[in-house]
């Protein structure tokens, strides 16, 4: 994987699939992400709604059915995302639960993440990857080589952006 072993700001970074001992610690970290960093963007109490939703249990749900991915620091997670299937044939997937710890954002772990998923043999296979963009990280997705479907940059009933990216 292209994303193992490097360093930034004299931290070295790798990226690893989940573990489920992991569960615990992805869940406090996308929650005091989402607290710190997208409420800036959203109603407060909907991001403490969604927020409750990244329990432990959740996270190892979408580990079932996902490639889920970890970035680490000095012994913590600081970044996690993952890539699933969409579609009966995998002819298409989806990236999902992308997030970097607020003291790590423009550190390069939101790109660590994007590169691990894309270097991920489903993302590999799909003709088409498609994602839903906060307010907060739709501009990063931008200089990863995402586009808005069909080219309509507008935010959905839930404040989200549609993206994708042809693989093939």
């Amino acid at each position: 994987m292209r994303t193992v072993g490097e360093r930034k700001n004299g931290r070295k970074m790798f990226v690893r699939r989940f573990e489920e001992k992991d569960a615990q610690e992805m869940a406090e970290m996308i929650r005091g992400t989402l607290m710190e960093i997208n409420r800036k963007d959203y109603d407060e109490k909907e991001m403490e709604r969604i927020a409750d939703g990244y329990c432990a249990e959740r996270i190892r749900r979408i580990a079932e059915e996902a490639h889920l991915y970890v970035v680490c620091s000095e012994g913590k997670i600081i970044g996690t995302g993952a890539v699933k299937r969409d579609g009966m044939q995998g002819e298409e997937c989806e990236i999902v639960t992308v997030f970097a710890h607020p003291r790590y954002q423009g550190c390069g772990v939101g790109r660590k993440i994007i590169c691990a998923l894309e270097d991920d043999e489903w993302f590999q296979k799909a003709g088409r990857v498609h994602l839903d963009a906060s307010i907060t990280a739709h501009r990063f997705y931008e200089k990863m080589g995402y586009c808005y479907v069909n080219g309509k940059k507008e935010l959905d009933e839930y404040g989200l952006y549609h993206m994708e990216k042809s693989v093939k």
